[in-house]
């Protein structure tokens, strides 16, 4: 029976050489481990038969795995199975991918995974590509800059659902929005004073109803606190820019909330994705520090979502700037560093557990 063995290991490490994922220099470690296995079963010398006239396994070098590194073994040296194994460095493929590295100089951009870049060497790009590339309707200081941001919704107990959150970045871009501020007395004159686009009375509330002032012109909606009562009046109007103290559309300080919504900026998850989908973070026209900046404050208002401090909720970042290239950018020195989940250790003796869990059954 010792034959039949033999036959059939050989042929398991024929399979191996032969598969998808283990092509190469594995399939060629697993066979040498085989025919071992079975040379010993025969009474048979274990020393590796030529294969097409060489006497070195090793010339098989890794074809289509990805390894550290290539090896090279001339054709005169021995090689040993712990030698061959300790220089193997192994690594599984990527998904939908040819390997993890191009081996050539020239290679298609679509066969390999992109590589994280610093924010400024991206950054440098866009500039340089913004630079050639003639858009007419779009000057260069006006091009806007979007941040893509994969999440692990996964971090918690629950999955967490798709959300929808605003942030204030520190240096504005494309524009103030127009708000308009419902407001009477003082509050008015520091409504106006801060920049609001409209700032309206009770007074004008048959304006709204009878459509003369059209609410939908205006992005956002604000009011001063002593004035909500008066609202539902005009809810069907206002709709999703109804104000209220929980949004923080509403408030005593009507200056400083006005000023907000003048810059403030949305965002949303989408489904089943679980990303952030081309959120404007700035323009071309800012400094590279100031888009920088931009981006740091995003990144740590998306990270008050995350149900779990000691799990990496964000991913992914890319940048992306209008009619120009993508790239993934290194953002891990934007947020704050995940803590390890503190394992609670028992450290009560074999008898006191006993007494403990005695106490429990009695108590039920």
């Amino acid at each position: 029976m010792a034959a039949p063995t033999a036959n059939i290991a050989a042929k398991q490490g024929v399979r191996a050489l032969r598969s998808d994922r283990m092509q190469g220099a594995l399939g060629c470690l697993l066979l040498r481990q085989t025919l071992t296995t079975s040379t010993r079963a025969l009474g048979i010398s274990s020393a590796p038969a030529p294969v097409n006239g060489s006497t070195n396994y090793c010339h098989h070098a890794a074809r289509n795995i990805s390894t550290g590194r290539v090896l090279h073994s001339s054709a005169n040296k021995e090689c040993t199975l712990e030698d061959f194994s300790e220089e193997l460095n192994v690594e599984e493929k990527p998904q939908r991918y040819k390997a993890w590295a191009p081996a050539d100089d020239v290679y298609m951009i679509a066969h390999y995974p992109p590589k994280q870049v610093p924010f400024k060497e991206a950054i440098e790009q866009l500039r340089t590509q913004a630079y050639w590339k003639h858009l007419p309707e779009r000057p260069y200081n006006t091009r806007h800059l979007e941040l893509s941001v994969h999440l692990n919704m996964n971090t918690g107990e629950k999955p967490l659902p798709a959300f929808a959150g605003m942030f204030v970045p520190p240096h504005g871009y494309q524009g103030a929005n127009k708000v308009v501020c419902i407001a009477e007395g003082e509050d008015a004159k520091k409504a106006e004073e801060a920049g609001a686009s409209l700032v309206i009375g009770t007074s004008d509330f048959p304006g709204i109803e009878s459509e003369e002032i059209l609410m939908s012109e205006y992005k956002y909606c604000v009011a001063s606190k002593s004035l909500l009562p008066q609202l539902p009046k005009i809810k069907t109007y206002l709709r999703d820019k109804y104000p209220s103290l929980k949004k923080g559309s509403a408030g005593d300080n009507i200056e400083e909330i006005v000023q907000r919504y003048l810059n403030i900026k949305n965002y949303r998850v989408s489904e089943p994705q679980n990303r952030i989908n081309h959120c404007a973070i700035g323009e071309l026209g800012l400094s590279d520090e100031q888009i920088e900046d931009n981006i740091k404050v995003f990144l740590n208002d998306i990270l008050t979502h995350s149900p779990s401090p000691h799990e990496p909720f964000i991913t992914k970042v890319s940048l992306k700037g209008f009619r120009l290239s993508s790239y993934q950018l290194q953002f891990q020195d934007y947020l704050p560093k995940v803590t390890e989940r503190k394992e609670k250790v028992d450290q009560r003796s074999e008898l006191e557990r006993i007494e403990d869990e005695l106490a429990k059954l009695r108590a039920s």
